[in-house]
């Protein structure tokens, strides 16, 4: 089974009076497993939330390395990893931390736009709501609402902006034991509720992009359990022409090229981890968006996912 997330040997330290060290993390290894929940058990003060904060890149261990979707956390800059943080990971803390101004729907929604989220917030948050069991409280303030709910809340919050890991830290501690049951029972259905998460990548040759250079995108697919008829639409930026624009049915899927996107119909996607490469030529220089690219369960329209493109600039020497 794939792992999203490892950690390798991490240890942390911190200072004491006196120049010594106490270690909170010794030599730990973890392999968190892609779709599933994985849950960290310990006494209190033995170093889960110090290991959640490194896993999770609010932290930097003393030795070792973790590894989020195969890439290194630990060797990345402050900002690249801020990025991360806000792209790539959600959060649920003990302390809920909604707004209290705001209703539930513009607390989910609010979390959006931090990460400019580029497609409709409103209609993304709504959903995520629904995904929790609160679509009819989504006009309410959190005083309005039961702890559970308001947990709740924050949970469809750290969804919203579809991550790849979501991080939570004792989130059933302040509540009675059927609600925090109900929380959990959230969570297990999230991993398998989604159904599908996509990640869009633009393979950059050496010499840079220039008029007349070759250029390859890489769509990874993971479908997190057996699906029907899943459509991936590719839309491409219109600089890039296809070397080669395939249509028909080509490694189980059925493609369709359409204006500046190219379509792929699965009849039944297989639970795993699907890549579809495409080589591009391109034809004008100039700034341009690489394009985004969509999976979805036709059957399910709650089974979807985004990967936004990237912004190259393209010149002709």
């Amino acid at each position: 089974m794939e792992s999203i997330l490892e950690a390798r040997n991490v240890s942390r330290g911190f200072p004491m009076p006196g120049g010594q060290t106490f270690m909170a993390l010794k030599s730990v290894n973890l392999l968190a497993p892609t779709g599933k929940l994985t849950i960290l058990k310990g006494r209190s003060g033995s170093g889960k939330t110090t290991l959640l904060n490194i896993l999770s890149a609010l932290d930097l261990p003393t030795e070792g390395s973790v590894l989020l979707d195969g890439q290194d956390v630990t060797k990345l800059s402050e900002a690249a990893r801020t990025r991360l943080r806000r792209t790539q990971v959600g959060y649920v803390f003990q302390s809920v931390a909604l707004i209290p101004m705001m209703t539930a729907l513009e607390n989910v929604e609010f979390s959006l736009r931090l990460v400019k989220y580029r497609g409709d917030r409103r209609a993304r948050a709504m959903e995520c709501l629904n995904l929790v069991g609160l679509s009819q409280r989504a006009g309410h303030m959190p005083q309005e609402m039961s702890g559970g709910e308001q947990q709740r809340v924050a949970v469809a919050r750290a969804i919203a902006h579809r991550p790849r890991v979501l991080f939570a830290d004792e989130p059933t501690g302040a509540l009675d034991t059927n609600t925090g049951l109900q929380v959990v029972k959230t969570f297990k259905e999230l991993c398998s509720g989604e159904g599908i998460t996509i990640k869009r990548e633009i393979i950059i040759p050496e010499g840079g992009l220039k008029v007349g250079s070759r250029v390859k995108t890489r769509i990874t697919i993971d479908a997190l359990r057996d699906l029907d008829f899943v459509e991936i639409a590719d839309r491409r930026a219109a600089c890039m022409e296809p070397i080669q624009q395939l249509s028909g049915y080509h490694n189980g899927a059925y493609v369709a090229p359409k204006d500046n996107a190219t379509y792929y119909y699965f009849d039944r996607m297989k639970k795993g981890r699907h890549v579809i490469e495409t080589e591009y030529f391109i034809d004008r220089e100039g700034k341009y968006h690489s394009g985004t690219c969509t999976a979805q369960c036709a059957y399910a329209p709650e089974f979807r996912a985004t990967a936004g493109g990237i912004s190259v600039e393209v010149g002709n020497k």
